[in-house]
């Protein structure tokens, strides 16, 4: 048993299939990918902040950060109608980021350079949300005959 679960880590750290199914697609997206690493990277700079801001500032920022990647995620396994929503829901914690980062910045307790990368990446994610939102709720772009409005019969 222990040597399966040894199989099952060492599986998945070699994106090999795991119970049947490879990784899953949203972990491939590069918004998801933009948006984890934009919280790694903004917890590792909050860690730096004065311990008065862990409940006030440094909570809302993390949570805020963390709320993209897992609304996309969660976006990801739904119906394309409720994909948009979370979508929705990234975006706007995205969005929340900016002024949090804007007042860490105004407070001191951000440089204006790493304030400014910060920025630049919640504009990014946004843009790339955006898009993602308009890819997902879109019927595929293959031709079908049948959405151009021929009918079987005209078709045999």
């Amino acid at each position: 048993m222990k040597g399966e679960i040894r199989e099952t880590r060492e599986n998945r750290e070699n994106g090999r299939k795991i119970f049947g199914i490879s990784r899953l697609d949203f972990e491939d997206l590069d918004v998801y990918q933009v948006a984890v690493a934009f919280a790694k990277d903004l917890y590792q700079v909050t860690a730096q902040f004065p311990r008065e801001e862990l409940f006030g500032l440094v909570s809302q920022l993390r949570r805020s950060a963390v709320s993209i990647s897992a609304n996309i995620a969660e976006g990801y396994g739904r119906s394309r109608a409720e994909a948009s929503r979370y979508y929705g829901i990234a975006r706007g914690s995205a969005c929340e980021c900016i002024p949090l980062i804007m007042i860490a910045r105004e407070t001191g307790l951000l440089e204006s350079q790493v304030a400014k990368a910060f920025r630049e990446c919640c504009l990014r994610i946004i843009l790339m949300l955006r898009k993602l939102a308009v890819s997902r709720s879109s019927p595929s772009s293959r031709f079908s005959p049948f959405s151009h409005g021929f009918t079987l019969v005209e078709l045999l």
